[in-house]
């Protein structure tokens, strides 16, 4: 977890295709934003990559190796991956 402010954290979750995921279609590092503000139903979890409208689902949301996402001046990129989980490098811009 990676503080953006006091009631903001980047998540990053290393997503593998076993247990409750099991019938997950996409492996690796799944990034969201959780706010600490909202209730429960209002929106206190945000994924990212955010595309609704060719993803609204977040299928493809868990970045794999050499893919990355850039949020609130971080760029969070998948190093390595294998059936154990993922490494990343969190890098802050600017």
């Amino acid at each position: 977890m990676l503080p953006i402010s006091s009631t903001r954290v980047v998540v990053v979750d290393s997503r593998r295709a076993t247990g409750i995921d099991k019938s997950i279609k996409k492996t690796g590092a799944l990034v969201y934003v959780v706010d600490s503000t909202k209730q429960s139903g209002y929106g206190p979890i945000q994924v990212f990559p955010i595309d609704l409208t060719n993803d609204p689902i977040y299928v493809n949301a868990p970045r794999a190796l050499g893919e990355s996402v850039s949020i609130e001046g971080y760029t969070i990129s998948v190093t390595a991956s294998g059936a154990n989980g993922d490494t990343v490098s969190i890098t802050r811009n600017g």
